[in-house]
């Protein structure tokens, strides 16, 4: 592989995971308000008044806003150690081969998990132990000539990028080898 054709095939996948991060930005997140304020923007430029104890759906970058205020949490499931560990567990069973279902939104979420924890520890371990076994996972269903239907309800659209990629490198491949097309 020439390198533009690997540069171009990671401009695809990097261009194709931008696009699902801000497609997670302005998604609806629940959060209920923890301080009281007035004349908060929307995202649509509209002001709101918050009142403590109330639960507010706004886009997930504005919740963010306001969680990093101390004004509002979020109501969704946190990615705790727990969970992670659990779903270590799960995608490194020796005998597991199939996609484990992952809580929505992980890859995102787990990213700004490491980026309010560190580069560093056990947190980052585990989220790396979850990426690597669906990695080897999502590879090996790339290969094979068709993918399992609940292999692919398992898959975050993130790995759904990996897949398309891996799977239009294969295909290519093994046709070129094989004089087929």
């Amino acid at each position: 592989m020439l390198a533009s054709d690997a540069s171009l095939v990671s401009k695809t996948v990097v261009d194709s995971l931008s696009r699902l991060e801000m497609q997670f930005r302005v998604s609806p997140i629940r959060l209920r308000v923890t301080g009281e304020a007035t004349g908060v923007r929307r995202a649509d430029g509209r002001p709101m008044d918050l009142h403590t104890g109330e639960v507010v759906e706004l886009e997930r970058w504005v919740g963010e806003e306001l969680a990093g205020a101390g004004l509002a949490e979020p109501l969704e499931e946190p990615i705790t150690p727990t969970v992670l560990n659990r779903l270590r567990w799960l995608e490194g069973m020796a005998q597991g081969e199939a996609l484990r279902p992952l809580p929505d939104a992980f890859y995102p979420r787990a990213r700004r998990l490491l980026r309010a924890e560190g580069e560093t520890g056990l947190l980052r371990q585990a989220i790396l132990d979850v990426v690597s076994g669906r990695i080897r996972k999502i590879i090996r269903l790339a290969s094979v000539a068709s993918i399992p239907r609940e292999a692919g309800a398992a898959m975050q659209p993130e790995d759904a990028v990996l897949y398309d990629a891996v799977r239009t490198c294969i295909s290519a491949w093994r046709d070129a080898v094989l004089g087929v097309g």
